[in-house]
Formats: C-alpha cells, structure tokens, sequence
C-alpha cells in the first residue's frame, strides 16, 4: 500500500505494525519505506531513480565530497572504491576486536556497580563502545587515545546537523548574529 499525504508522513507506531509506504509531496517528494526487503532492493537496483535533496549549499564545507555528499556517476564510482571494506569476510575478522571491546565495557560496568553506583548512562556507553570498536577496527588504537578526535568529530556531527536544519539564504553568513562569529 501506497499512501498519499499531503503535508508530512505520519509514522505510526506501537500496537498497529507498521506496514505503510508513505510518500509525502510537501516541497521535495519523500518516500518512507518500513520494509528491509524492500528497501533493499530500491538501494540495490533502482539507485538511479532516487536522488538526495538539495542541502545547504555551506554544509559542503562540512561535509566535503564524501559518499554522503555525492550523487549520481560520482557516488556510484565512490561507493564501487567503499564496497569491498564492508565484505563479509572482512567484518568476520573484526569480531575478535568487537569481542574485547564488549567486554571491557562490561568489565569497567562490573567496577562501577561493585564500586556502588546505582545508575549508568547507558547511551554514552554505547557510544564509547561503537567509537572504540571503529578506533580498534579501523585505526587500530583505542578510544581513549583518540578521544579528541571523536570529540572534534561530534562537533562536526552537530553544526552539520545544525546546517541541514537551516534554510539557505544567500549572504547572510555575513550578517553579524551570535552564530556567525
């Protein structure tokens, strides 16, 4: 089923399943696909036929010309060049380090439940595991010793957040606003 909205999907959850397509045509054309089949299949064979919203033309600064950022002929090259990082084969060989990294996390939340505390903020564990996991992986050091660039990378993450929130309107960067120092 196809629905038709006319200002913004509504996305409905909790006891009903959520079984719809929606599609929105409020400014760009916008499609919600629920399904991973599906939606596997539209980024496996009809790439082509959707394109990504203009963004704020500032954002390219932050986000520079990364698979994030292209389109078309460019993304299809980039995503060829990315493609064999994300085998199967290769993520096997990262469960060892994937392993470690849990389990220093549980042993660090051992510490802090024999040390007394009463409650951990489980999302900013999360977070440390995954960016330790990526540093292990991918850099081959831990978190901690990259700390700083994750830190910096957050910021990034945010202000590009930020951006993509914003509407574009040509020069006022310029304007003197507490943003724009």
């Amino acid at each position: 089923m196809i629905y038709f909205l006319e200002f913004f999907p509504i996305i409905i959850s909790g006891a009903e399943p959520m079984d719809r397509i929606l599609f929105s045509g409020l400014g760009i054309a916008r499609l919600v696909v629920p399904h991973p089949e599906l939606i596997k299949e539209i980024c496996s064979t009809k790439f082509g036929n959707f394109i990504k919203p203009p963004v704020n033309p500032l954002s390219r600064q932050l986000v520079g010309q990364g698979i994030v950022g292209l389109t078309g002929e460019k993304w299809a090259q980039r995503r060829k060049i990315i493609n064999p990082a994300f085998h199967m084969d290769l993520l096997k060989g990262m469960i060892p380090t994937i392993v470690q990294s849990s389990a220093n996390m549980l042993d660090k939340w051992s510490k802090l439940v024999l040390s007394g505390a009463s409650e951990i903020e489980v999302q900013k564990e999360f977070h440390d595991l995954t960016a330790d996991i990526i540093a292990r992986t991918a850099f081959g050091s831990s978190f901690t010793e990259g700390k700083h660039i994750f830190d910096m990378q957050g910021n990034q993450m945010i202000l590009t957040a930020e951006l993509f929130r914003s509407v574009y309107i040509p020069g006022f960067r310029f304007l003197p606003t507490t943003k724009n120092r």
